[in-house]
């Protein structure tokens, strides 16, 4: 049996209410309670409605005003006009892996239904903008994120960043919440015990045709950064088989193509009917901002020379900032 419990946190610029305790989100003080919310977060049964919904292969079901999905043994998730969120948790079920899809998935899901532009990546702050380090899962992107927290840059968000066009279609970064999410070998490159953080993942690795059993950690961010700022680039980060780091500018419709397919859980965007707006949108940014690949090597720790080479890129392109 879960504890539930209601009370206002902040994410993305929006006020949620939950029935489920987020601390890895902003409480909102008690002076500001009056604030109506905008999103609820509740727990209720929806076995019976996901039985009408889903199909034999149960892959997620999704609609112009709706997302629904099924992870077993853990909960049934429906995300609705991008003002609620409903949790059905199985029984026996974790908070711990439930928050794993709420603040991932769930948290993508509401993002495109409020037409926040949900890039899977970590955002930080430099000189008063906010640099996008976007790339597949285990490209890297949250031990860059986190060599730039440890060079003092504060970080906006981990994992998904919210993207949004201002009345003069400039691209502003919102605030996510001080929670990263790291693996033990990451926290082992920077010199940090595990003991203090809560294991939130247990995974495993291929490597060299042997198997390796792999934890994430969920860590707060001391380094953070509350406050909307302009983008003001976009790195695409990658691995390959190399010795050195390779930097390419990226050009002209490739820029669309690179937002697209960084685009966190873009599967729900067709049968959201929400094309049109992506397009519209990711055109915007690609036009708006430099854009950038960064390829490094399958082995070794380079996130501190990543971070040197992204800060000397941006202070190329920006000489008079």
């Amino acid at each position: 049996m879960l504890t539930t419990t209601q009370k206002l946190y902040k994410a993305y610029g929006i006020i949620f209410k939950s029935d489920l305790p987020l601390p890895e989100l902003l409480e909102i003080d008690a002076v500001e309670k009056s604030i109506v919310p905008e999103v609820i977060v509740k727990v209720e049964d929806l076995t019976k409605q996901w039985k009408e919904w889903s199909s034999p292969t149960e892959e997620p079901v999704v609609g112009k005003n709706f997302i629904m999905f099924n992870r077993r043994n853990i909960a049934i998730f429906l995300i609705q006009n991008g003002t609620q969120i409903a949790i059905s948790p199985y029984p026996g079920s974790d908070l711990t892996k439930i928050k794993l899809f709420l603040l991932s998935t769930c948290m993508a899901g509401l993002l495109l239904q409020r037409k926040i532009l949900p890039l899977h990546g970590s955002a930080v702050a430099i000189e008063g903008k906010v640099y996008a380090i976007v790339g597949k899962s285990g490209a890297g992107k949250s031990t860059l994120a986190k060599a730039f927290s440890d060079m003092g840059y504060p970080l906006l968000s981990d994992d998904i960043i919210g993207v949004t066009l201002d009345e003069d279609n400039t691209p502003t970064v919102l605030p996510s919440f001080p929670f990263q999410r790291l693996w033990q070998e990451t926290l082992n490159e920077f010199g940090l015990e595990t003991e203090p953080f809560e294991p939130i993942y247990n995974g495993k690795l291929i490597k060299n045709d042997s198997v390796i059993e792999r934890t994430k950690f969920g860590i707060p961010i001391n380094n953070y950064f509350n406050s909307t700022l302009p983008l003001g680039g976009i790195f695409e980060l990658s691995k390959f088989d190399s010795e050195s780091i390779v930097e390419e500018p990226i050009h002209n419709l490739n820029k669309v193509r690179t937002l697209y397919y960084h685009t966190f859980r873009r599967s729900f965007i067709p049968d959201s009917g929400l094309m049109d707006w992506h397009f519209s949108t990711t055109t915007k940014v690609a036009n708006e901002v430099n854009m950038f690949q960064l390829k490094r090597p399958q082995n070794g720790f380079t996130a501190n020379k990543l971070a040197q080479l992204i800060i000397k890129t941006i202070k190329k392109e920006n000489p008079h900032d």
